[in-house]
């Protein structure tokens, strides 16, 4: 594995655990919409102007990911995203603490 894709899959666990571990979310008068179930990833999901379209999208991308760690750079590519744009967008969905919920309960099992 290459010190790239290695980084995309320690990445992609520290997200997964930044989610889980979290803080309680705070409660919002406007709560977003409960998780889909399992969906395919669409591109236009990822660039979502709803963080929790986004959030949804990411974790299917991710669960994609785990299944074929080896191909995580194709994977990405063909979601029209490089490893830099994921990174980012975990990012910004671990500092949501409704996005990192849905993040995380997309991943379960």
């Amino acid at each position: 594995m290459t010190p790239r894709r290695h980084g995309l899959v320690v990445l992609l666990a520290l997200a997964t655990l930044t989610c889980q571990g979290g803080q309680e979310p705070t409660p919002d008068p406007a709560p977003i919409a409960a998780p889909s179930q399992s969906a395919p990833v669409a591109g236009d999901d990822l660039r979502s102007p709803s963080l929790a379209t986004r959030a949804r999208a990411a974790a299917a991308l991710a669960r994609e990911i785990q299944g074929r760690p080896d191909g995580a750079e194709t994977i990405l590519e063909a979601h029209g995203l490089t490893v830099d744009d994921f990174e980012a967008l975990l990012f910004e969905i671990a500092a949501d603490p409704q996005a990192s919920e849905i993040y995380a309960e997309e991943l379960e099992p």
